[in-house]
């Protein structure tokens, strides 16, 4: 879901998650020294994309894409840019005068984003509506997540232009300094037509699995397990998961299985980016649903 997930947040958050609004995505200019993030994801039918935004007030904005093929890494760039402007009113990013990122509320009340970025060789032209209920952990620590989204727009890379239309995932999030004393995490999702879980596994902490559609709420009874390890960039990381979890409606049990492994190295981080197949099924209210799908997790580890 990001280059750097702010982890100290996750042993309080799930105290209190709470509804959103637009203006809990902007920039938070009356915090101290942080970093915010907002990250984007897209997955069509062969292609996926990764599009994420750092800044660090009042000194630089970085953007950063990925493009995949059936999950294997066939193009990435980021690039820092000194001018800019962001807003600290709603989602609003300015780069050399073009908007790279808008967010709005739709005819219907949901939350909508328009994304357009041109690199080197690689450019996006995208629209986000969001399709089940988002949600947010409070301030100081924050962590903002809109897990289902429609995604349609435009691609283009070496001069050729493709439109495209898949599902899609939004989160932001704020980090502080401190993260970096932090273990890791393991971290994925399912977003399905009517419904998105979100889970987590910290190293060293409380797990969790998030159920969102109409509503959203912690699913209780939890469990995720890993396996089928292998030697990757000199660690030892899992390549298969399983979570589990049940409350009074909802029953969730899920195979996450992966099909590509994309090393990013940052500085203080070991990340690796998954494209898994997820198999399984999930209960809702007494109806089964057979799950198939394909999705993006990620391990980071510091």
């Amino acid at each position: 879901m990001k280059f750097i997930l702010f982890l100290l947040f996750f042993s309080l958050i799930f105290q209190n998650i709470y509804e959103i609004e637009l203006r809990d995505d902007a920039f938070h200019s009356s915090l101290p020294f942080h970093i915010e993030t907002w990250y984007f994801e897209a997955i069509f039918e062969n292609y996926s994309i990764v599009f994420m935004i750092t800044i660090l007030p009042d000194i630089f904005a970085m953007i950063g894409e990925h493009f995949y093929f059936n999950g294997e890494k066939i193009y990435e760039e980021r690039k820092i840019y000194k001018s800019f402007f962001i807003s600290d009113e709603y989602p609003l990013l300015i780069v050399d005068s073009k908007t790279i990122m808008q967010g709005y509320i739709g005819s219907g009340g949901e939350i909508c984003y328009n994304i357009s970025y041109i690199g080197n060789n690689f450019g996006i032209n995208f629209h986000f509506e969001n399709k089940t209920k988002g949600w947010k952990t409070g301030l100081p620590d924050f962590w903002l997540s809109l897990p289902n989204m429609r995604v349609e727009g435009e691609i283009f890379i070496n001069n050729s232009l493709e439109h495209v239309k898949g599902k899609g995932y939004h989160d932001h999030n704020i980090f502080y300094l401190k993260s970096i004393f932090s273990n890791g995490y393991f971290d994925g999702k399912l977003i399905e037509e009517n419904f998105s879980i979100v889970w987590g596994k910290i190293i060293g902490k409380e797990d969790f699995i998030i159920f969102s559609n109409e509503s959203f709420f912690l699913i209780d009874n939890i469990s995720i397990s890993m396996d089928e390890y292998i030697f990757d960039h000199g660690r030892i990381i899992p390549t298969s998961f399983y979570i589990y979890g049940k409350n009074s409606n909802v029953e969730i049990s899920l195979n996450f299985k992966t099909k590509s492994i994309h090393y990013i190295k940052l500085p203080f981080i070991n990340y690796w980016r998954y494209h898994v197949a997820v198999t399984g099924k999930v209960f809702i209210d007494g109806f089964e649903k057979e799950i198939n799908s394909f999705e993006i997790m990620e391990y980071m580890k510091f």
